[in-house]
């Protein structure tokens, strides 16, 4: 019998050791499950900030930040802005870059409070000296890295995520969140553990709904400290939105099933789209001739999950403009790490890229006109010299019928020679040297006019203001540009065709005048179109440059219209030109008005 109780009472002990070891285990894991979902929630919600830290500052700050006078006070500035308004919206304690340099690490872009300010004015390259060891892991590594520390203003769960910048550069992106709560909450959950284990204990079989209640009081516990430490989703998308509803650059977010989601106000305005027209389309602002490659693109980001930046693409805007923009793109993910949606931001370049342009053709322009002066003066020094000898030929010997021919052909070389050599000093150095005020109306008659009397094929439209516009320029010089005009107008349309002709006057407004690299004001125009063969997209990038002609060889020097350009440019004025293929040609003068009033004279629209 007493074997009998000695055995049961084993049994029961060791029952009971078991069943407290089960329950110390419940307890132990329970306490431990709560910190690390905290701690993940915080470090997803880090993660998720530092990746956009980088849209803030320029593409460029951190090639540049590599000394203390690298970046000036102003821009210091700006960035100090951005920081403090991103923190103080995200409900973080610090956010700021680092940058290394022999070894130390410095503050490039960092959060400063009031009392920091006052202290010292700059905190751009200031030396972060004790710094975590995590972080130094992480720039050796390359890899993100969480760290838990506490100094003399607290407590703090930190990310360094490591970025490189467009040049190559690695750097760290840095937040921290202050978790002076965090202790408390996760001692009061230790003992409520405690509490409902010991309560297990007294209970016995009770023991499944007793543990079911502990896990309902640990959820409303987690989600009590979500709460109070800012962890709300929809609380943390709010405020990205915010961010990105403000964004200077278009952005627009897909779905999992590549349909639009989102676009920001500066896409709207960039594109035209509304959300509203977007929704549940797909992507109408890629050009058919880049649809591959975008989907190509988005496969990739798809499959890799990593980020690009600075593509250079075109897109095509609601009322069909194609722009030249530079492309970012990143993948989002669920909460389970899947990708589930693609995030694009675009920067419109296309004036960026016409004004680089511009300025390419114009250092072309004095670059060819510096060669050809040169030239031309040489050469004009040659052909004097060899039309001398031959008018002391002709003085001092006599020539039979063949050697006079002969001679006369040299004489009609050189006068050939001749007006090429004042083409080239034309294109050189265009007089404008003597302006006046030019009727812009009575001159285009005048010259349409006489330029369509032998050539009965042509069928001349003037559209002239009653209203005269009045331009300052060289009378000569703009006729040479007017004929020059008319001359390829005529062998476009083969010598037959429509030929028009219109005046006005108009303020360029500020988009106008800077794709045209005018200022602000009011300019004539004078339009000049056929109904001749048109130019594809090629000739038509070209047309102005010096000696490019479509013309047989022997036909054409290819310095008309690039003459004509040099000359507007010295008005003051511009020139482009608009065709395409089988439908004619339109070019359009831009040139400065002559500031007072003239007399009129009346309508005129005829035919010729």
């Amino acid at each position: 019998m007493r074997k009998r109780q000695k055995r049961i009472l084993i049994i029961f002990v060791a029952a009971a050791i078991l069943y407290v070891a089960v329950v110390a285990g419940v307890a132990f894991f329970s306490v431990e499950n709560g910190k690390n979902l905290v701690l993940d929630s915080v470090d997803e919600r880090l993660r998720a900030a530092a990746s956009t830290l980088k849209y803030l500052l320029a593409d460029d700050f951190h090639d540049r930040a590599i000394d203390s006078f690298s970046i000036t006070v102003v821009e210091e500035m700006r960035n100090r802005q951005r920081m403090n308004a991103f923190t103080a919206s995200t409900g973080f304690a610090w956010t700021y870059t680092l940058v290394e340099r022999n070894g130390n690490f410095f503050f490039s872009a960092p959060t400063v409070t009031e009392k920091e300010a006052k202290e010292q004015e700059r905190w751009y390259f200031h030396p972060y000296k004790d710094i975590p060891e995590g972080f130094r892991q992480a720039f050796k590594s390359g890899k993100t890295a969480f760290v838990s520390y506490q100094d003399q203003w607290g407590s703090y769960r930190s990310i360094a995520f490591p970025e490189r910048s467009p040049g190559g550069r690695l750097y760290l992106s840095c937040i921290d969140i202050e978790l002076k709560n965090l202790g408390a909450l996760l001692r009061s959950q230790f003992i409520n553990s405690l509490a409902a284990s010991f309560f297990l204990l007294l209970a016995g079989f009770p023991f499944i709904f007793l543990y079911v209640g502990e896990i309902k009081a640990h959820n409303r516990l987690l989600e009590k400290m979500n709460e109070r430490l800012g962890l709300d989703k929809s609380a943390a998308e709010n405020r990205f939105r915010s961010l990105f509803d403000h964004s200077v650059d278009a952005v627009v977010v897909f779905n999992a099933e590549d349909q639009v989601s989102y676009v920001n106000p500066a896409f709207v305005s960039l594109f035209g789209w509304s959300m509203s027209e977007l929704a549940g389309v797909s992507r109408p602002f890629i050009p058919p001739e880049f649809e591959r490659e975008a989907a190509e693109r988005l496969e990739s980001l798809r499959k890799t999950g990593v980020a690009y930046r600075d593509y250079e693409t075109r897109r095509i805007t609601k009322d069909g403009t194609l722009l030249d923009v530079s492309m970012s793109g990143a993948p989002l993910f669920d909460g389970h790490g899947v990708i589930n949606g693609s995030l694009f931001i675009y920067q419109d370049r296309t004036q960026r890229k016409r004004l680089e342009a511009q300025l390419a053709r114009e250092e072309k322009y004095r670059a060819v006109a510096t060669l050809a002066a040169g030239a031309a003066h040489d050469f004009n020094n040659a052909l004097s010299v060899i039309q001398g000898n031959v008018s002391l030929l002709r003085m001092e010997t006599t020539f039979n019928a063949e050697a006079a021919k002969l001679v006369q052909g040299i004489e009609d070389s050189v006068k050939s020679a001749a007006v090429l050599t004042d083409e080239l000093l034309g294109f050189a150095h265009p007089d404008s040297s003597v302006r006046t005020r030019v009727d812009l109306g009575a001159l285009c008659g005048q010259v349409s006019r006489s330029f369509v009397k032998t050539r009965p094929a042509l069928r001349l439209f003037l559209n002239i203001p009653s209203e005269a516009v009045f331009a300052h320029v060289e009378r000569n010089g703009l006729e040479r540009v007017l004929l020059n005009l008319l001359v390829n107008a005529d062998h476009a349309m083969n010598g037959e065709g429509e030929l028009s002709i219109s005046v006005s006057s108009k303020v360029l407004s500020s988009d106008q005048a800077s794709r045209l690299s005018l200022e602000n004001h009011e300019y004539g125009i004078v339009k000049i179109s056929d109904s001749g063969i048109g130019m594809d997209e090629a000739t038509l990038s070209r047309i102005f440059e010096p000696f490019y002609t479509t013309k047989k060889k022997g036909k054409g020097t290819g310095l008309g219209l690039a003459s004509s350009y040099s000359m507007l440019r010295t008005f003051g004025g511009m020139i482009e030109a608009e065709s395409e293929a089988g439908k004619g040609s339109v070019f359009t003068v831009f040139l400065p008005v002559a500031d007072f009033t003239a007399s009129s004279h009346p309508d005129t629209m005829q035919s010729t």
